[in-house]
């Protein structure tokens, strides 16, 4: 019933008033199903579960995950075997150091049911005992425990060839936006090689994490890599985002995969700025590409329309990207009024003057919201139009152009212009009026807003 803008202002107040670690945990310990008994019983203690192996919708900040269900699908499972071995533990945490520990009664019940009802359970639960989850070493799908195997099989009246490219692309164009029809056939199949597959390269995601070569800011595109690495056996296939892009193929590349969930968040954060009114709505629109850059990293604009005003007049600049490279080729219109010059007192300048440039732009990313461009080209200028009783004379320049910009969120820019004309040269009547020939530099500041697609 509020405005986005109230609704996180008001938020933000709450947030501060209980973000502390101390203030939660003091918070949380004093309900009663967070209380536990410990070796000194008067104090309440908070256990938190551990987190075995990596999840889908971390990558995502959770909410992402929920465009490819079999995302949360394996993370659904994951939190079940996270869950048993948290239980599992509570019971011994009054046992002594010598003593044996065991699973209570009723949590080894509970196992063993779901182990017999589920397969995707009984599959997870087995890795976690197998040797492959504690060694830090890359595996494949065929060093899985023999319990993920049944994974592989399947109910169907036509077995052969689920797997197969062939059997994706019809199953996914079968399953279109404006279609209701369900292949009891290829669906389950595609699931459970899905979760085999995630489970395969969650394992290996866990063995980079633990490497020498981690870096957090490679975290999502070695995400994507792990689910694309392997034969056909052992790649994810991707379900409901090949029907959000109109793709009949399920097998995608890491990059176009990263590109296709940012685009999906910038659209959905400009379907959610449409429902909102006042500052809020303009705040989303500006700042939805640049958060959708924070999420899945910088995806630079196919085109640019920037208008802004320059140091001397009013500027349009026309830009597209080349290819899908940081380089951009861009084409500049000025136009502005000169103030009025007299060389002689027969001539009288017009006030109008426009400019040309092209130049190819080299785009650099310091930050995440923050970009360089750097510039070089050739320019076209105006020097004077006189308008006399001699004929009408037009004096132009031209000379190779320099260029830096600072944009802010891709769309605010704050450009240098530096321009070098070697000879200001003027037609044969028009030079004994006092006019030098001279070399000339001209330098101009613009500052305007882009347009981006």
């Amino acid at each position: 019933e509020r405005t986005l803008l109230d609704t996180y202002l008001s938020f933000t107040g709450d947030l501060l008033a209980t973000s502390t670690d101390a203030q939660l945990s003091n918070t949380a310990e004093q309900f009663a199903f967070v209380r536990r008994e410990s070796r000194d019983w008067t104090q309440p203690r908070l256990s938190v579960p551990e987190r075995h192996m990596p999840i889908t919708g971390a990558r995502f900040e959770h909410f992402m995950a929920f465009l490819e269900r079999d995302f949360r699908i394996f993370d659904f499972y994951v939190g079940m075997a996270d869950a048993y071995a948290h239980l599992a533990r509570e019971g011994c945490l009054l046992a002594g150091k010598a003593q044996g520990c065991e699973a209570s009664e009723n949590v080894a019940s509970l196992d063993a049911a779901l182990k017999e009802a589920n397969p995707n359970y009984r599959c997870i639960r087995a890795y976690y005992d197998s040797e492959e989850s504690r060694v830090l070493k890359r595996i494949g799908a065929g060093q899985l425990p023999e319990e993920c195997r049944t994974l592989e099989e399947v109910a169907c009246e036509e077995p052969q060839g689920q797997d197969s490219e062939e059997a994706v692309e019809a199953f996914l164009q079968s399953r279109s936006v404006l279609s209701g029809e369900e292949d009891r056939c290829v669906e389950p199949s595609i699931a459970n090689h899905n979760f085999r597959a995630l489970l395969v390269s969650m394992h290996n995601y866990k063995v980079w994490m633990q490497s020498r070569e981690y870096s957090e800011a490679s975290e999502l595109d070695r995400f994507f890599e792990e689910l694309s690495d392997g034969d056909e056996a052992e790649r994810f296939i991707y379900v409901d985002l090949p029907t959000y892009l109109g793709r009949k193929n399920g097998y995608m590349e890491p990059r176009e995969t990263k590109q296709a969930f940012r685009s999906l968040v910038q659209e959905g954060i400009n379907e959610l700025a449409a429902e909102q009114s006042g500052l809020g709505k303009y705040a989303l629109l500006v700042g939805g590409r640049p958060a959708a850059d924070a999420a899945f990293g910088k995806a630079y604009p196919k085109r640019i329309l920037g208008l802004g005003i320059a140091q001397s007049g009013l500027e349009l600049v026309y830009g597209s990207r080349i290819l899908r490279s940081a380089w951009r080729w861009d084409s500049t219109f000025r136009y502005f009024r000169l103030g009025n010059q007299s060389y002689a007192p027969w001539l009288e300048p017009f006030t109008g003057d426009f400019y040309a440039a092209t130049q190819l732009t080299r785009i650099l990313s310091p930050v995440k919201y923050l970009d360089l461009e750097l510039g070089a080209g050739w320019a076209l200028s105006e020097k004077l139009a006189y308008n006399s009783t001699a004929p009408g004379h037009v004096v132009f320049r031209t000379g190779p152009r320099g260029y830096v910009a600072l944009v802010l969120l891709q769309r605010l820019y704050l450009s240098l212009n530096v321009d070098y004309y070697p000879i200001s040269d003027l037609a044969r009547p028009y030079r004994n009026v006092g006019t030098e020939v001279v070399e000339d530099w001209n330098f101009n500041l613009a500052a305007g807003w882009r347009f981006l697609w």
